[in-house]
Formats: structure tokens, sequence, C-alpha cells
């Protein structure tokens, strides 16, 4: 089968998607949550990844796949506001990107969904580990509430066998949420773990997101062929510019992200564009553009959406 038909047969099932779309914007939180699990979302879902995961080779399972719509369309009850960190902020942007898309457009398909294949595990993790977390927090203050009243001698049995039941049924939480964890371990130092767990918390985070940044890069640089990342960038400066620019036959790329650039410049003269120019500039004297292709395009399509956020 040709890339032609497969693209053909994609558009026809994206189509297909845009049904789900339309009907989560009727549907509250629950009321969609439900319509997951009807046959009708599942069918559509699955024929499109087949699809997707033939021409893209990307793995995406129907579960994870999914989450997209959550998170794009119910962030606020997937991720509260107030918790959010960056990891959260980035799979929401990748999410509403998708969702965004319209009318069928294979490259920002295809950005989309290499941007949310790269992140939605480490998400998971970081998002269970976030659970888990709030569990222990509440295990740590349940305990803390029993050893006051055994302290103080107010032997209410009734208030202790419930905070006791309180207890086991946060254990029996974190078991289902991680079966792997011992939890006897769990019960007799959780005052330990919550001392540790902040001062990892940070850590991981940080860690987690210069790994996202790193994959991104280096999958970039191994590519003889960037033209997919080059028209999203045109595509994204055009949004924002007053001239129209495009990628001329036989031109460098390069050269047409240096166009891009002094273009921003025009918009947003700041010193972030400047030294992204400087950079080109200095990989093509020093004949390291290959190596350095994938950290320039990280960081002008990130200085690009800042704008169009703005």
């Amino acid at each position: 089968m040709t890339m032609i038909i497969k693209k053909y047969i994609l558009k026809k099932t994206f189509t297909k998607l845009n049904e789900i779309k339309t009907k989560a914007k009727q549907y509250n939180f629950n009321e969609f949550s439900c319509f997951m699990l009807s046959e009708m979302f599942q069918n559509i879902v699955k024929r499109f990844l087949y699809h997707v995961n033939n021409i893209c080779l990307f793995k995406l399972s129907p579960r994870k796949f999914s989450v997209i719509f959550l998170i794009a369309f119910f962030p606020n009850e997937i991720i509260p506001l107030k918790d959010r960190t960056l990891i959260d902020n980035i799979i929401i942007d990748v999410s509403q990107q998708f969702i965004n898309i319209n009318s069928f457009n294979y490259h920002k398909i295809f950005i989309c969904l290499t941007k949310f294949v790269l992140i939605i595990d480490k998400w998971i993790d970081f998002d269970k580990n976030r659970l888990i977390q709030s569990l222990l927090i509440s295990l740590y203050f349940k305990k803390q509430h029993i050893e006051k009243i055994k302290k103080n001698n107010e032997h209410d049995s009734d208030v202790i066998n419930e905070l006791n039941k309180q207890h086991d049924d946060i254990l029996k939480i974190i078991k289902k949420t991680d079966r792997s964890i011992d939890i006897n371990y769990i019960n007799n130092n959780c005052d330990k773990i919550i001392n540790s767990y902040f001062e990892g918390y940070q850590q991981l985070e940080t860690k987690i997101t210069n790994t996202c940044r790193m994959i991104f890069i280096e999958k970039i640089n191994n590519l003889d062929n960037i033209d997919i990342y080059i028209d999203e960038l045109l595509f994204l400066t055009n949004k924002i510019s007053k001239n129209y620019i495009s990628k001329k036959y036989n031109q460098l790329d390069h050269d047409v992200i240096s166009i891009i650039c002094d273009e921003i410049m025009e918009i947003n003269d700041d010193d972030e564009i400047k030294n992204i120019k400087i950079i080109i500039n200095k990989t093509i004297e020093n004949n390291m553009w290959n190596k350095m292709k994938g950290e320039i395009i990280f960081l002008l399509n990130d200085k690009i959406n800042k704008l169009i956020k703005n």
C-alpha cells in the first residue's frame, strides 16, 4: 500500500475522530467518561490508531490515546490548577494542540502525536507517584491523629476504630495503585518516607522534563530530512507574522530557520531570538548544524508557542 493511500485512509478515520470531539463538547466529565467505554468510541479510536501506528511507526495504545481527550476537554478535573507542574502543563498543551486540529493535516498530527508518545508514559508514572504521595500524606496524618488520641488518654473507641478503618483503606488504595509497593514497609516507615519524599520531588520533576527534552532533540538530530518540523515552524510563524513565509525549492534548512528568526525579531525583538540566531550562525560556520539542529528547532518551537499564547 502506497503512502498516498495510507494517508487517504488515515484522513477518513480522522474525520470520524472529529465526531468524538463534537460529543465531548456536549458531555460533562462523568458522561464523557462513560462514553469512552462505548463500542462507538472504542472502534473509532482503534481504527485511527491502527493507521497512525502503521504510518508513523508509533506503538500508541487506545487506553493511552484516550488520555488526550480527557486532558484536553477536562483539564481541571484531571489535573486541578493549583496542583499543576511543568510536566502537567506540557501534557495539557500537547493534548489540546491535537484536539484543535480540525481539518486533516498529516504534519500536524504527526508532530502532536510524536510529542504525546514521548511524554505520556513519563506523565503517567509522574501522576501515579503524585497520587501515592498524596495518599502517604493522608496516611501520615491519620497515624499522627491516632497517636495523639492515645497519648492524651482520650480512649474514644469509636473514633479510634474509624481512624484505623480510614488508615487501612488508604493502605489498600496505595496497594491497588502500585502492586509492587511493600505495604508493610510503607506502614512502618511512613514518617521517614514523607520527610524524604519532598526532598526528591523537585529533582524528579526536573529529571523527567530534561529527559523529554533530550529525547525530542535526539530524534530530530537523527533525521536526515526534517521538513516536517520546518513546516510546523513555518505554520506557527505565519500565525503571528504580517508576511507569509514558506520553504522554497532547494532552500537549506538552516537558511529557512534563520529567516524565521528574522521574521520573529520584527515582531518581538528579544534576547532569546537573538541568541538563537547567533547559535545558528556559529553552527554553520563550524559545520555543526547536524549536531545542533535539534536543540535549535526545540528552542525556536518553544519561543514561537510562547508568543502565540501571549
